[in-house]
């Protein structure tokens, strides 16, 4: 926006009137026939980035043209009717052709542009450009994506009640498990799957002051998958065919590959790794899929079913707020045997947008490890306490995700930070949507992103979905958000 105004100022300057019309003539057609070739087939292509430039010059231009013609045709229809001596007509068509031609002519156009980008002039107070704290990793900051359009089935139908892209027909297992080991390798720089976890393993227990050691086999391991959505089932584990079904969680497929690489590369006892999402239960599609390869791991379920273990509370008090009952009404959470005997926590969410949150990465995916039942409490920390409740913006605010992460036995254990991006969304409630932008192009984002920092890795799925999602999505209900949901602003 400060750009085009720039830019629009120095042809209002520099150049003779003469040529400012030719200019904008020209540019007017151009925009005008790029959307209409590029739309008329696809409407969707409405939200591409640069469909946003076309557009404002396109109509612009329309907008002209048509007020040319209709003050025109308006100045001929009032002297047809002065020359029919119909006086009173006449005098409304040229009052009439008048004001359309003032409004189109007369318009001080930079003037309203300079008015309106008056709404981008916050200064942040930090600075432009300015990273602050310390990046941490193997190397520093370092965060790896790995995108293979070849890991989704292009053709799932992903609206609720349909086909579910979490199946395995909609997700190639060999691709994602080959994603994930070109992301490993490229996170530590390192030739083989073994010696990458033998890196990350080292480098989590040298900042944590134990020394140049790798995994032990007596260690433990807590693996935070979301699956919130996961209420949705009878009382064997099967996945009903409506209400949840479909909506965006952390995906068996992602989890499967890294399930095998800490029993396969980094030489975990199946028996010492715990995975789950202590609000719910396991899903038998996934239990089935991950239980046929890797039986000895404890797939920890909310409730009891068939080769599932349930989880046990502790008295323990795990994480202790920090706002001390300023925002929260509660001072602090306590946790699960799994969680607090463990050493290592890996943290996989799903990345989606969150009406509440902004975006529910590996933060909030810690909102269904406290043993209360539900994240009720914990909302008031959050960018906005309630569908229709206002946005705490600026700085200086409480944000319940802070502790969260900084809590020892959550974020103070996380050896590392596995984003499931193999499909998307923009509100939390929602089925997968496909991506416009590059490089997806209209394809699910079939992505996995692996990093040793939670907020370079954050930072980047924003990033994406802040792209591809570029307006905010009103509605509240699944009536509402149709096939594509894809409207929430992720920020």
């Amino acid at each position: 926006m400060r750009i085009s105004q720039y830019m629009n100022n120095n042809h209002y300057l520099n150049n003779p009137p003469g040529w400012r019309l030719l200019i904008f003539r020209f540019w007017g057609i151009l925009s005008l026939l790029w959307l209409l070739i590029r739309v008329i087939p696809k409407p969707s292509r409405l939200n591409y980035p640069c469909m946003k430039v076309a557009a404002p010059m396109a109509t612009t231009f329309l907008t002209l043209v048509l007020g040319i013609f209709t003050s025109v045709f308006a100045f001929k229809k009032a002297h047809r009717q002065m020359a029919q001596s119909r006086c009173f007509y006449a005098v409304l068509f040229f009052v009439f052709a008048v004001t359309i031609a003032g409004f189109t002519f007369l318009t001080d156009s930079i003037r309203i542009f300079a008015d309106d980008i008056s709404i981008y002039s916050f200064q942040d107070p930090l600075g432009a450009n300015s990273p602050i704290g310390e990046a941490k990793g193997i190397f520093p900051g370092r965060v790896v994506w790995v995108h293979d359009p070849g890991s989704t089935n292009e053709s799932c139908q992903s609206t609720k009640w349909k086909d579910g892209y979490f199946l395995d027909k909609n997700c190639s297992q060999p691709v994602v498990d080959d994603m994930f080991s070109k992301a490993l390798l490229a996170l530590t720089g390192k030739e083989t799957d073994a010696a990458a976890w033998d890196a990350i393993f080292k480098y989590f227990n040298h900042i944590h002051g134990k020394g140049d050691t790798g995994f032990q086999t007596d260690e433990k391991i807590f693996i935070k998958i979301n699956s919130v959505h996961a209420s949705n089932m009878d009382n064997k584990g099967n996945i009903r065919s409506g209400g949840d079904y479909g909506r965006v969680d952390t995906s068996p497929q992602a989890v499967h590959a890294l399930l095998k690489q800490l029993v396969n590369q980094a030489g975990v006892p199946q028996q010492n790794i715990y995975v789950g999402d202590p609000y719910r239960p396991i899903f038998n599609h996934c239990y089935e899929k991950w239980a046929a390869d890797l039986p000895g791991i404890n797939y920890m379920s909310s409730i009891a079913l068939e080769g599932r273990k349930t989880l046990t509370k502790r008295p323990e008090k795990m994480v202790i707020y920090s706002d001390k009952k300023t925002v929260l009404d509660i001072e602090y959470d306590r946790t699960f045997n799994c969680v607090l005997d463990a050493e290592y926590v890996i943290n996989v969410p799903a990345m989606k947008g969150h009406r509440w949150g902004g975006v529910t990465f590996f933060a909030k995916n810690h909102f269904g490890t406290n043993t209360r039942g539900d994240a009720s409490h914990l909302h008031k920390g959050l960018h906005r306490t309630g569908y229709d409740a206002p946005l705490r913006t600026g700085y200086r605010k409480y944000r319940v995700m802070v502790d969260l992460m900084g809590a020892d036995d959550l974020g103070g254990k996380t050896l590392l930070y596995y984003m499931d991006g193999l499909r998307s969304t923009s509100y939390e409630l929602d089925p997968p949507v496909k991506f416009q932008i590059p490089p997806f192009n209209s394809d699910w984002s079939s992505s996995v992103f692996l990093s040793l920092y939670p907020v370079a890795i954050s930072s980047v799925c924003l990033d994406i979905l802040q792209a591809e999602f570029t307006e905010e999505d009103g509605s509240n209900t699944d009536e509402e958000h149709g096939e594509r949901c894809r409207c929430a602003k992720a920020a």
